[in-house]
């Protein structure tokens, strides 16, 4: 599912899991344009920055969530980086709502990066997926909402292979 992502979408693509007090890159697929976004497995993710660490701290247990929070820390990463606590639970609250995480320059300033969680039927996130991009080359709401719902359906389709 993570390569016919990438390759539908010709980004980087990269899977995470929920460890016990972090969340964590396991895969990385990089697609070879010059300008591109990057991550590197093992890089354990901030659960308020990262679309994919958002996306795993949103869907979790409060103590879960205080715990991933607590052990990462809420440093400011760039000028958009959400540090409020009111902030950051708002935002928690509409990922879970919408079932997606967006990173809008918060890790990286030129960066944009959309990830849905893989969730357990309980409604537990064990990982997620996200798509990384530079912001340059995401050229309308529409090309955003295309992604979104291609990130949606391959964290489901893992989601379904795993617990089903």
């Amino acid at each position: 599912p993570l390569e016919n992502l990438a390759m539908a979408v010709r980004e980087t693509v990269s899977l995470a899991a929920v460890f016990e007090n972090h969340i964590e890159v396991i895969s990385v697929i990089e697609r070879p344009q010059m300008m591109r976004m990057s991550n590197t497995v093992g890089r354990i993710l901030p659960p308020h920055a990262s679309s994919m660490g958002k996306a795993v701290t949103a869907f979790q247990r409060p103590e879960t969530r205080e715990k991933l929070i607590r052990s990462y820390g809420t440093p400011a990463l760039t000028e958009f980086t959400v540090i409020d606590e009111l902030a950051l639970r708002n935002e928690y609250a509409q990922i879970e709502k919408r079932g997606y995480a967006e990173d809008r320059e918060e890790t990286i300033i030129g960066g944009r990066c959309f990830a849905a969680p893989i969730v357990r039927p309980n409604g537990i996130a064990v990982g997620a997926v996200s798509l990384s991009m530079p912001k340059m080359r995401l050229e309308s709401p529409e090309q955003a909402e295309d992604i979104i719902r291609s990130v949606r359906q391959t964290a489901g389709v893992i989601a379904a292979n795993l617990f089903e």
